[in-house]
């Protein structure tokens, strides 16, 4: 994808991950300059919560030679790149942002919070493979992979078990 499809893609999941906000009843507000960090400001009761928009790639279920695979899944990858220079990867840390929003598909959309993401002191994971919902499988950690991002889909939790939505 080149960088005008990737800047096109990117404000369309931040237009539809805002309206979705908006239409839950929440303020939002996106910041004035681009930041590499955060793309959407939102205010739930007073407390503003700053939201990472991705979008997320489909992968296709494959078939290895052996019999296993891989299901199907969205993947958003953690990463990312400062121009500066010469390209450099940096990787998101808890400090970034407080929900990164995954957009799967125009009416599936994932509010993790950044607690969920943490792989070691405050650095994230570098990638999120969300299991396709619609892949149903009788393999409990097929069920269990699915089960994992269920509680964030279309919700938007402000702390574990605490909902902050319809």
């Amino acid at each position: 994808m080149d960088n005008a499809s990737e800047i096109r893609s990117g404000s369309s999941a931040e237009l539809l991950v805002g309206s979705r906000l908006l239409h839950m009843g929440y303020v939002v507000a996106m910041p004035l300059m681009q930041t590499p960090r955060y793309d959407l400001i939102v205010d739930v009761g007073g407390r503003l919560l700053k939201v990472q928009v991705k979008w997320a790639q489909r992968i296709a279920a494959r078939q290895r030679a052996h019999g296993k695979g891989d299901r199907a899944h969205y993947m958003v990858s953690l990463i990312r790149v400062k121009r500066r220079g010469s390209k450099t990867r940096v990787a998101y840390t808890t400090q970034d942002f407080d929900v990164l929003a995954v957009v799967c598909q125009w009416e599936l959309i994932y509010f993790v919070p950044v607690g969920q993401l943490v792989r070691e002191g405050d650095r994230l994971c570098r990638q999120v493979r969300i299991k396709d919902p619609e892949d149903v499988s009788a393999r409990l950690d097929a069920r269990a992979a699915v089960a994992r991002w269920e509680p964030f889909r279309n919700v938007l939790r402000l702390d574990e078990g605490v909902s902050a939505s319809d």
